[in-house]
């Protein structure tokens, strides 16, 4: 392994437990990747000692695509080092305030961290669970195509499931830390979701939750929390970002956001509800962004003309999509067409077209003048019957449309047959 002596110009990072050097391992890994991070053990101490020996145990043991991965080590002396996969883009931390990246990108990235949480916390049949203690968006890494992963684990626990545990010394780091935890020294899962939650809030407001104005910590999760209750939360969000966040999205996150940062342990969410809630984030915002330009410009007013504006209302896009391709029933019993659907009965009856060809061809030799006229009546016809099969019968008879069908286009044919 190559690290230039730990050079100066090999240094990536610096953190409590040690620095982090950019490296190059004499073999390849499974992806045929060569480049490694390792972190040289700063203390020389038994506390350095015990937190060496406390991230190599739980990277062995506890392996996730959303945890950084364990390359090797080394425990030779008084040189400890720990080998980690090499994330290319570094920490999240230098991306807050990036403009490149894009809220469905920062939702991504929110849904892997909260996923990493909830693999370490276990489930239902673990016995064991990971408390990380120091979640923090300069504890997140990233890789080239963003995915993100939980790293540093210096000053994890690994304890039984759900069990409070006393901590003497304060640990993690400043704005990210579960005031509970600072009052009574007992440490919970749910600490690690207060920082998650924190985290959260780093990436919708583009900056660090702690910031040093006039000597003093202004602490982002307080800060939110307070112009949520004014009323103002908005003001908050990254200005990089604010206008292309969809309200629906906007409001699922920030509604969990705030749950992750409740003063009573017990009202916070699990690390598997954080993730459903993100996921539904992130699905209405791709919905949205998705389908949006392809409804009509003035979907909503007619959403408002219908006879059910209230469950229209609650659509997704792409369902609304659909329901406007069929038609919309609107009040008085009037029926709203979008203009998709005369290019969709086009692409459907085309081909019939082409197969009436030959009949026309073979019957007469001056058969475009005849066939021309005849497709666009047979057009008509289809389009006719399509549309009264779509819009107006209902279910019960739906089975018209073969006999209207027939009954259209019957005059059409017989002439060029015979």
């Amino acid at each position: 392994m190559a690290t230039q002596d730990f050079s100066q110009s090999s240094l990536v990072g610096t953190g409590d437990s040690g620095r982090v050097y950019r490296g190059v391992a004499t073999h390849t890994d499974t992806h045929g990747h060569n480049i490694i991070a390792a972190k040289r053990v700063r203390r020389k101490s038994a506390e350095g000692e015990a937190e060496f020996m406390t991230e190599l145990e739980i990277l062995m043991e506890y392996k996730h695509e959303n945890v950084i991965g364990l390359v090797g080590y080394c425990d030779e002396e008084d040189e400890k080092i720990i080998v980690y996969d090499y994330a290319p883009r570094g920490s999240l931390d230098k991306y807050l305030s990036n403009d490149s990246l894009t809220w469905v990108m920062r939702l991504k990235i929110c849904i892997d961290i909260a996923i990493g949480l909830e693999f370490l916390h276990g489930n239902v049949s673990s016995l064991e669970m990971v408390m990380h203690m120091d979640i923090s968006s300069s504890n997140i890494l990233l890789f080239d195509d963003w995915k993100a992963k939980i790293s540093d684990f210096a000053l994890s626990l690994v304890c039984p499931v759900n069990q409070d545990v006393v901590i003497d010394n304060v640990t993690g780091t400043i704005g990210y830390r579960d005031p509970l935890f600072l009052k009574t020294c007992f440490l919970t899962k749910e600490s690690d979701i207060f920082s998650l939650g924190a985290v959260l809030f780093d990436i919708l407001c583009g900056k660090l939750s702690s910031e040093k104005v006039d000597d003093q910590y202004l602490y982002l999760p307080f800060l939110a929390k307070h112009h949520y209750h004014l009323g103002k939360l908005d003001e908050l969000v990254f200005e990089g970002i604010k206008e292309e966040i969809v309200p629906q999205s906007y409001i699922t996150f920030t509604r969990i956001a705030l749950q992750c940062l409740h003063h009573r342990r017990e009202r916070r969410p699990t690390a598997h509800e954080v993730v459903i809630q993100l996921k539904k984030s992130l699905e209405l915002q791709e919905d949205y962004e998705k389908w949006e330009t392809k409804l009509p410009t003035d979907y909503k007013e007619i959403i408002q003309m219908s006879k059910c504006p209230v469950i229209y209302s609650t659509k997704k896009k792409e369902e609304l999509y659909d329901i406007f391709s069929k038609g919309i029933l609107l009040q008085q019993d009037k029926l709203f067409l979008h203009t998709m659907i005369s290019k969709s009965l086009l692409s459907v009856n085309a081909p019939l077209f082409c197969i009436f060809l030959p009949v026309a061809s073979s019957s007469d030799s001056n058969w475009v003048s005849q066939f021309i006229p005849f497709s666009v009546l047979l057009y008509a016809a289809l389009s006719l019957s399509h549309a009264l099969w779509v819009f107006n019968f209902s279910r019960d008879n739906r089975l018209l449309f073969p006999l209207l069908f027939l009954a259209s286009i019957i005059p059409l044919v017989s002439p060029a047959v015979s």
